[in-house]
């Protein structure tokens, strides 16, 4: 029972530190995908001009 007690303790802030790590690796993806969008924008109204 006390080590249930313990699998429990330990196992509750790795699966909040795994879901925030998750959510940051896909905002940074998020960032990542605009600035390429802006590169991309940028690029094509230089050849316009």
């Amino acid at each position: 029972m006390q080590s249930l007690l313990y699998f429990l303790l330990f196992s509750a802030p790795l699966t909040v530190i795994f879901l925030l790590i998750r959510r940051e690796q896909q905002s940074m993806q998020r960032i990542n995908h605009t600035f390429v969008k802006l590169v991309q924008k940028f690029e094509s109204w230089q050849m316009l001009r």
